[in-house]
């Protein structure tokens, strides 16, 4: 039997065995030995054609109870192919259709041809690893999850048509009437399995998701972020009955009691059946820093060296026994993960660190993580314009490392989860600090065997200048770990907008520049707490900067007036976007020193794009931007006007 080595996502190798090795393919002679899964050139072709002379006689094969994500992967290699051949290959459903090396079939999914492969999904693959293989003429595109096939779709167009989507309406391919077939025999497994990024252009717009490869999928929690008190035991319901179940202040619950606990199951139990779809359930205390301080409280948290995170770890392995046991008995065929939210108070980890040995130790050894028990850590704390392993957060990667070390001690390779942060909670007009930044972390995530990252971003509106490029470089920074962001971002600036491009690079280097100069020169922080509507920060000439270097961007595209006016019409509205910040900061701070003409044509310009782009709020739940529009209106125009 030969073997071939792949790449993998996390720059592992995998051997996979050549499954259809009895069969004499023709494999044409290629120079390529390159193993970069994001190259279109990077696989030896063989003497099969896909495509010859604008025309193929090769159809996509989906299963006759098609997933909503394979039935949309299928469209987009439809409709992705046909704009860069010509040609429209026909979508059939796999009834009566059989694993057959000389079918011209790409087979998307569990259908009837991958059944006849034999090829099994590994642990190693997790949820969104994927096989991407050729028997024959046949390829065969498959993962555990749907949500995998869809990113591996992606991935066989930029093998076949060098498809590169920057943004959910901006993307690239070459046009080709000929195509020879590649010799796939791909698994391929993403550095991050499960992505998210949590914007509000993402959350809305599922074919955006779905293209830039994140696994948006909130059907799937039944439970999600702070619910203790929140969902499950609410003070209106249980309060006047049981006082005894809360902190003194009402603002978390108390673990230590035992009818929480039973309470507690009894209303997951519920959630469950009203949740079909659901796999994960959150337990995450409230969303401050309190505990409950009762005397039982107390002394159960003296176990674990008087951590939260001991007791509430304890009290989240409980429940998942006594669901797990209803589970069995009503609905065997479900699973469900029980996420315990590591956040704030309950961040560190119940483990010791001896400094002199370099060794971790439990502070009670029968504390054991559960099978179906996931730790969601969110280093809230963290300085995130720097790498995670920078001397600055030092005690984020301690913790991160004590989580590994209580995981590898219950013997569980996965369970990690991270939710991390790509916001300003105090200044959704500003940009974070965080150009590139993110790669290193969700590298280090990836080392500590974090297998789900959420990225929570500004997730109640949108934002101006940049959230594109982010999200564009997000995704592929959680996707492969051979990530160059500086090549990423130049060129996705360039594509994103066109002749613009050069002034939109400019200004993305001064803005990496100027926050570095913030940072050493003026005491700027890099957390989420950063209050970044500060005029030490951004004085009336370096608002006027950044203005001007958009202007630049505007007069760049002017000639396409009237040779492309449609194109146009996108690049200006994508400019005029970014400009809101800027404009911003110039009403914010420096309305009075501002030209009365300037005046005018900034509040046209962010009265139209901060609703076009959904921009309402100033920061994190405060939906305050028609407020700001409207006082500056009666300042610019008069009361009557």
């Amino acid at each position: 039997m030969n073997h071939k080595l792949i790449r993998l996502g996390g720059s592992a190798l995998l051997l996979l065995p050549i499954l259809a090795g009895c069969h004499k393919d023709p494999v044409a002679s290629s120079s390529s030995t390159t193993e970069d899964w994001s190259s279109s050139s990077s696989l030896p072709v063989t003497a099969y054609a896909i495509a010859a002379d604008g025309k193929s006689d090769y159809s996509i094969v989906i299963p006759e109870d098609a997933s909503g994500d394979v039935t949309f992967a299928a469209s987009e290699l439809q409709t992705f192919f046909a704009d860069a051949t010509g040609i429209t290959l026909p979508i059939l459903s796999d009834t009566n259709l059989s694993f057959d090396e000389d079918k011209p079939y790409f087979s998307l999914g569990k259908t009837s041809i991958f059944e006849g492969t034999k090829l099994t999904f590994t642990d190693e693959m997790r949820l969104t690893g994927y096989y991407l293989k050729r028997f024959g003429r046949q390829v065969v595109i498959a993962s555990k999850d749907d949500k995998g096939l869809v990113s591996g779709v992606y991935d066989l167009l930029k093998y076949l048509v060098n498809l590169e989507i920057y943004n959910v309406d901006e993307y690239d391919y070459d046009k080709k009437t000929n195509i020879a077939l590649p010799d796939f025999d791909i698994a391929y497994i993403p550095m991050i399995d499960v992505r998210e990024l949590l914007y509000k252009s993402l959350s809305n717009d599922s074919t955006y998701t779905r293209r830039m490869k994140f696994y948006y999928a909130p059907r799937k929690w039944g439970a999600f972020a702070h619910t203790t008190i929140s969902q499950f035991l609410p003070l209106a319901t249980y309060y006047a009955d049981h006082p005894d179940w809360y902190a003194a202040n009402k603002s978390q619950v108390c673990y230590s009691n035992p009818e929480v606990l039973q309470e507690m199951a009894r209303r997951v139990e519920q959630c469950i059946e009203s949740n079909p779809e659901a796999v994960y359930i959150q337990i995450g205390h409230e969303d401050n820093h309190d505990m409950c301080m009762c005397d039982a409280c107390v002394a159960e948290r003296q176990k674990y060296g008087g951590l939260y995170s001991g007791q509430e770890l304890r009290f989240t392995n409980d429940l998942a026994t006594i669901v797990d046991e209803w589970l069995a008995q009503v609905h065997p065929d479900r699973t469900i993960k029980y996420v315990f939210f590591a956040y704030q108070t309950s961040a560190e980890p119940p483990v010791r660190y001896d400094e002199a040995t370099k060794q971790y130790s439990l502070y009670d050894p029968d504390l054991k993580i559960r099978d179906n028990v996931m730790v969601m850590f969110a280093p809230i704390d963290m300085n995130f314009s720097k790498p995670l392993t920078d001397e600055v957060n030092a005690a984020q990667l301690k913790q991160l490392q004590g989580w590994r070390y209580l995981f590898d001690y219950s013997n569980q390779p996965d369970g990690i989860y991270v939710w991390t942060y790509s916001l300003l909670c105090y200044a959704a007009f500003v940009p974070q600090n965080n150009f590139g930044s993110f790669v290193s972390q969700y590298r280090t995530f990836a080392d500590y065997g974090c297998c789900n990252v959420f990225d929570q971003a500004q997730y109640q509106c949108g934002t101006p200048c940049f959230e594109g490029l982010k999200i564009y470089t997000q995704a592929k920074a959680m996707y492969s770990r051979d990530f160059d962001y500086n090549a990423a971002a130049a060129d996705y600036i360039q594509h994103y907008y066109g002749p613009a491009g050069d002034a939109m690079q400019k200004l993305h280097d001064y803005l990496v520049a100027y926050y570095q100069y913030l940072t050493e020169e003026k005491n700027m922080g890099g957390g989420i707490m950063t209050t970044m509507y500060d005029k030490n920060f951004f004085p009336l000439n370096v608002c006027y900067d950044i203005q001007g270097i958009i202007e630049e961007g505007i007069t760049a595209i002017a000639s396409l007036q009237e040779s492309d006016p449609a194109r146009y019409s996108v690049l200006y509205d994508r400019l005029r976007r970014e400009e809101c910040f800027p404009l911003f900061l110039l009403f914010y701070f420096y309305l009075d020193s501002m030209p009365q003409s300037e005046k005018e044509a900034g509040w046209n310009i962010l009265n139209t794009y901060t609703k076009k782009y959904d921009m309402t709020c100033s920061a994190e739940s405060r939906f305050n931007v028609d407020e700001y529009l409207e006082n500056w209106r009666k300042a610019i125009f008069g009361e009557g006007n």
